[in-house]
């Protein structure tokens, strides 16, 4: 398979009120089929010369503003048609408090209707508990 394009998509969870972190888009783009209000996880590309995890580490600030914030777990690899990959990483975050996302229970995600498509399969991957061991990918 021929890889073109790397995402990674993080879903930032508080452990002890068992809500997670959705961002809003704050404008509509045409070009990546985003509106105006549309709930996602932190999502972004990964650059050249990025690892995943670093991406997801730039992204959860450029996106929430927190800070000292690194993805812990590697739940899954998406792969999509024309060489598409998306890791999805989870952290646990306790603060309460960003710049830009709301906390949302996760029972209550499942009933929104602006969420961003994919990001409700991300979560139940998410709940599932099930994870990927990063040493079966990231060791030579």
């Amino acid at each position: 398979m021929d890889i073109n394009n790397i995402g990674i998509a993080v879903v930032i969870h508080n452990p002890v009120t068992k809500k997670i972190l959705l961002i809003e888009e704050p404008s509509t783009n045409l070009h990546s089929n985003k509106s105006k209000g549309d709930l996602s996880l932190v999502v972004g590309h990964v650059k050249s010369g990025e690892s995943p995890i670093e991406a997801a580490t730039r992204e959860i600030a450029e996106e929430t503003g927190l800070t000292n914030v690194v993805p812990d777990r590697l739940v899954k690899i998406f792969y999509f048609k024309k060489g598409h990959i998306v890791f999805l990483f989870s952290c646990e975050n306790d603060t309460g408090s960003n710049s830009i996302g709301n906390w949302y229970d996760l029972d209550s995600v499942k009933k929104l209707h602006n969420l961003r498509p994919q990001v409700g399969d991300a979560i139940l991957q998410f709940e599932s508990g099930e994870y990927v061991d990063p040493k079966l990918i990231f060791t030579s």
